[in-house]
């Protein structure tokens, strides 16, 4: 690994950061950790899985690489199902919800996705894939189109979780100088009949006074808005079903 390092950063004028599949962020030539991570997308819990291989880095088999440990940027250069999973696992509503939590859940634990994509066109997939439905490309469409708009000095904001009665929604943010981003996910197995998050507020520490966008993660569409003022304040979270994001933008 050394001395394949050693000749790529000598012939590579553009200065690339190196790394190895298998990830190995522990060795001292790597830049970038590049975990695979293939977990069921169970709407539910993903979230905290995917965090728990990829910032707490237990990625299986003995092999524990937290990012505490290691820090360098962290893009799972392989994501999608199980393996051993039924055939048609890859094209169920909770699969595409799921890949949709993963890919925004990531993002704010500063994280990067590769997806092992399968394009059939039936249901025979095998697992470890993921089927890029046109829901799930329009989704992804909508992810880059916010982080696009993202300040580069964003840091995370430790995740926090609401409470009313049984009901709870987990809090994801990135907060910048001048701008704050959020991630809002509300647990909840059951894909084809959701119960509805209504009634939440979040406690935000906003940087400056301005306007709070929310947006749908599933279609970009805008979900209200919010006037804030600068300091920890409580805010009114807009009805959702599984997701919901929010951006205080210069």
């Amino acid at each position: 690994i050394t001395q394949l390092s050693n000749h790529l950063r000598s012939v590579d004028p553009y200065d690339h950061p190196i790394t190895i599949s298998w990830t190995r962020p522990d060795h001292p030539s790597m830049e970038l950790s590049v975990p695979h991570v293939y977990q069921r997308s169970n709407a539910d819990d993903i979230d905290l899985r995917q965090a728990d291989a990829l910032v707490a880095g237990n990625l299986g088999a003995g092999r524990v690489y937290p990012k505490a440990r290691y820090p360098m940027p962290i893009i799972a250069g392989e994501i999608g199902e199980p393996f051993g999973t039924s055939s048609d696992a890859n094209f169920e509503l909770n699969m595409r919800v799921g890949s949709r939590i993963k890919l925004w859940s990531a993002f704010f634990n500063e994280a990067g996705l590769v997806l092992w994509e399968s394009s059939l066109n039936n249901a025979q997939a095998n697992g470890g894939v993921t089927f890029l439905s046109p829901e799930l490309r329009q989704a992804f469409a909508v992810h880059q189109t916010f982080a696009a708009a993202m300040t580069a000095d964003v840091v995370p904001v430790a995740m926090s979780t609401l409470q009313s009665g049984s009901d709870r929604v987990r809090v994801y943010q990135l907060k910048g100088a001048s701008t704050l981003y959020g991630y809002l996910l509300h647990p909840n197995g059951n894909v084809t009949s959701p119960t509805t998050a209504r009634g939440f507020t979040v406690q935000l520490d906003v940087p400056r006074a301005g306007t709070l966008r929310w947006v749908s993660p599933v279609d970009g569409a805008e979900r209200g808005s919010s006037a804030v003022q600068a300091g920890l304040q409580s805010v009114a979270v807009p009805e959702f079903d599984f997701d919901l994001a929010f951006s205080l933008t210069p």
